[in-house]
Formats: structure tokens, C-alpha cells, sequence
């Protein structure tokens, strides 16, 4: 996570207003939206402000910069997150990913 990074003037006119407005939605300040905690309700307004924001056009850097975490972490909410079960696009069938891979984990 990229902790007390400021934003910069750009940043605030790209995507502050769209952070304003995804904290307004969730009922919860600009500071909780790129702070630390990682209770579930500040993490769905998290993942749906990073959403809002790449769907923009921001890139992930921009977007992490917004919401104050490493790019890795918006690429990795971007993909849909911690899924617990995959589904194969030839069979259909729902397991966990390690059952795709030979269970080795490694693809």
C-alpha cells in the first residue's frame, strides 16, 4: 500500500469529485475511503470507487495514487478480487482454481 502519499493537483481534478461522490454514496468520508481500515463495508466502497475511476480512463497508477494503494491491489480488485471458485469455459464445471491446474497452483 502507498501510505501518506498527497495528492497532487491533477489527481483531485481527475478523479477527487468521483471520490467525493462514492463516499457520499457509502456514507463514509474521503479520508476512510484511502485509509488503512479494511473493514468490509469501506472495502466494496473502495473496489467500486477504483472501478469508477479506471472506468474513467485514469490508469491503475492514477487510480491506486486516488485511493492510496499500490497498483497491484487495483489490478487485483479490477480482476474481481479473492474468488473462492472458477468455472471452466469448456465444461462448466465450478471448483477451485488448483483443481485447473494440476494441483500445483502454478497453471
Amino acid at each position: 500500500m502507498v501510505r501518506g502519499r498527497q495528492l497532487t493537483m491533477p489527481d483531485m481534478l481527475t478523479g477527487g469529485p468521483m471520490l467525493g461522490e462514492v463516499a457520499k454514496e457509502y456514507g463514509i468520508t474521503i479520508q476512510e475511503l484511502r485509509g488503512p481500515n479494511r473493514e468490509q463495508p469501506l472495502v466494496e466502497a473502495r473496489v467500486a470507487a477504483i472501478k469508477r475511476l479506471y472506468g474513467a480512463g485514469l490508469s491503475v497508477a492514477e487510480t491506486g495514487r486516488l485511493v492510496n494503494r499500490d497498483h497491484s491491489t487495483i489490478l487485483y480488485h479490477l480482476n474481481g478480487g479473492h474468488r473462492q471458485t472458477y468455472q471452466c469455459p469448456q465444461c462448466g464445471h465450478r471448483g477451485k482454481l488448483k483443481d485447473f491446474q494440476g494441483g500445483r497452483g502454478d497453471g
